[in-house]
């Protein structure tokens, strides 16, 4: 098994996962600045997106559970359409901000030990086959290819135009993000 999905599969005595976006979102984030420390997944439904290219002025960034992986949940930024899971996040986190660079086998190393979860024998960085390999790499990218961004609504959008059933006057950014939410377009 790759320490990495075993990281995110751990689960303590009660039958948690402390690896999850949602926690290292209050954990390691929250404390970055005073932008992101007026939000927590735990009182609202999105933060706002962590991603330096991304200007966010309003919160963009939610999170959902993992259809590939059950127990488990990604992030999704429904402002400039990045998704990934925790152990992305943490080797993100740590390189723009902490100017830390991890491999993905780093990162999740980093979070056992942020999290106290115990490393078994057995624990591979690498998949232990070609085949294995190629299956996670699969794996990860099925995990997002129905995952519905802001460009594909916006050719939508624009589609509707074309057609004179829509007036684009109506519409704004809250509008969009509120409806793909509620409609869960990204799923």
């Amino acid at each position: 098994m790759l320490v990495s999905d075993y990281v995110q599969d751990y689960q303590d005595a009660n039958g948690y996962r402390p690896v999850n976006v949602i926690d290292y979102y209050d954990d390691y984030i929250r404390p970055i600045n005073s932008t992101f420390g007026r939000y927590s997944f735990k009182e609202q439904n999105r933060v706002p997106c962590w991603f330096v290219d991304h200007d966010d002025k309003t919160a963009s960034m939610g999170y959902l559970d993992d259809n590939k992986h059950p127990g488990r949940t990604v992030y999704h930024c429904f402002g400039c359409g990045k998704a990934g899971d925790v152990v992305q996040l943490h080797a993100y986190i740590q390189k723009e901000y902490k100017n830390r660079y991890l491999s993905r086998e780093d990162a999740a190393r980093d979070l056992a030990k942020l999290y106290n979860i115990p490393l078994v024998e057995g624990l591979s960085d690498t998949p232990e086959s070609f085949d294995e390999y190629i299956e996670e790499k699969l794996r990860q990218i099925s995990a997002f290819e129905h995952v519905y961004t802001r460009v594909d609504f916006d050719k939508q959008i624009r589609r509707l135009k074309e057609l004179d059933v829509l007036d684009l006057g109506l519409l704004n950014d809250e509008v969009i993000k509120a409806t793909a939410t509620i409609k869960h377009l990204y799923a």
